[in-house]
């Protein structure tokens, strides 16, 4: 289980996408049971492979041929994993820290807000590459898994997860300009939403 033939390695070394294709299809998987495991979000857990393979890519070159490139892979996947439930609850707690009289609590208030929060999600989306527009409508608009997205769109599941989690990162960074209250309302929004 988890085994990656030392020749893969080898040509991973030498910079072979091939062989960077062969390792991800055998242990992303893996990689994203470990981080949900943790995490218990799928999308957070979809941000940790992609950021787990950037790193592998990234020092590939150290790789060692006889080491178990699993081990590696499930110690980097698990920190990143810990490092994202840790910066979700130190957002939670800022969240928790606003002044409950900035809170909105009539429920015609709660109306209006989550118009906005729905509205400013929408222009943000709207903003992103069309192939990231088209892939969060079928996920959040249809309920389809990554999987029903690939063959609706003729991808593979590992081009529907990328295109995912950076659209997902791009809709945080963009949101991270509104106002501190709404930036956490919509992060928390968006997590219950992908």
């Amino acid at each position: 289980m988890h085994l990656v033939e030392k020749e893969t390695i080898r040509k991973l070394q030498e910079g072979s996408l091939r062989a960077f294709e062969q390792v991800y299809d055998t242990l992303s998987h893996g990689v994203y049971s470990v981080s949900f495991n943790l995490t218990q979000d799928r999308f957070l857990a979809e941000e940790v492979v992609q950021e787990v393979f950037v790193k592998l890519w990234g020092s590939r070159d150290k790789l060692n041929i006889e080491g178990n490139l699993w081990v590696f892979l499930y110690v980097v996947s698990k920190r990143l994993s810990l490092n994202k439930i840790r910066s979700m609850q130190r957002q939670r707690i800022a969240y928790d820290g606003i002044d409950e009289n900035m809170m909105i609590t009539p429920s015609v208030e709660q109306d209006i807000f989550h118009k906005e929060l729905e509205l400013l999600l929408e222009r943000s989306i709207a903003d992103l590459p069309k192939q990231q527009q088209i892939i969060i409508d079928l996920s959040r608009n249809e309920q389809l898994t990554h999987r029903e997205i690939a063959e609706r769109l003729g991808l593979s599941t590992h081009t529907v997860r990328n295109h995912m989690a950076q659209a997902l990162k791009n809709l945080r960074r963009k949101l991270q300009h509104s106002d501190a209250e709404l930036y956490l309302a919509l992060i928390v929004y968006i997590n219950k939403l992908f």
